[in-house]
Parts: C-alpha cells; sequence; structure tokens
C-alpha cells in the first residue's frame, strides 16, 4: 500500500524475521511516500522508520559506507533536531570492524614516503 506508517511497520515485521531486503526495501518506501511536512515531524513512525533503516544499513557488513552516509544525510535533513541518527553513526564509524579497516589503511599510507597527501 502507499501509506507509509503501513510500509513501516512492514518494515518492523521483516526485520523481526530477519528478512533484512525486503525491511530495507519497505523502509525506503516508507520514506518515499513522506511529504515535507511529515518528514519534519519528530516521532516514532517518521524519524523512527528511518533510524531503523539506517539500523539495519549499519548492522549489515555487506552494505556500502557511503549507502549508509546517504540515508544518514537524509536523516540529519528531515530531521536536524535528532541526535540519535549521529550517536548511531558514531557507533558504526567506531565499531571494531570499521576501525580495525582504518586502522589498516592509515598504516599503510603512513607507510608509503611516496604517497603525498593533498
Amino acid at each position: 500500500p502507499d501509506d507509509y506508517e503501513l510500509q513501516g511497520y512492514l518494515g518492523n515485521e521483516y526485520t523481526e524475521l530477519q528478512e533484512w531486503e525486503k525491511a530495507e526495501e519497505a523502509y525506503r518506501k516508507a520514506l518515499s511516500l513522506m511529504t515535507d511536512a511529515e518528514k519534519r515531524a519528530y516521532n516514532l513512525t517518521t524519524s523512527g522508520t528511518c533510524y531503523r533503516l539506517l539500523e539495519l544499513l549499519a548492522s549489515r557488513p555487506e552494505k556500502e559506507e557511503t549507502e549508509i552516509l546517504d540515508v544518514y544525510g537524509q536523516a540529519v535533513t528531515d530531521w536536524p533536531e535528532d541526535g540519535d541518527f549521529d550517536y548511531l553513526v558514531g557507533r558504526y564509524i567506531t565499531s571494531p570492524v570499521i576501525s580495525a579497516i582504518l586502522r589498516t589503511l592509515l598504516s599503510v599510507v603512513s607507510s608509503r614516503s611516496w604517497i603525498r597527501l593533498r
């Protein structure tokens, strides 16, 4: 159905069933169905749907960081007063897997004296 609330609930149900792709699809559809006025409303039905999508993406290692940051950008634009998005992305960035990747990249870059950062 073309109702953002029902799509959000559907995403929740798919999440409970661990059907991640279907949950993501439902959350994305819910966000696309929200009007600008609904996006500015700070409540569990609107900003909560975006939070659940962001949380789902951040918990799946196969997701690209750019995809997570795109949803984060949308979230902080539509709900700038909600600090939960910042917390979630901060937790994602400092997760052990991401931290290990960043440490590896930094060690490779610092060991290459011929690389010049601009």
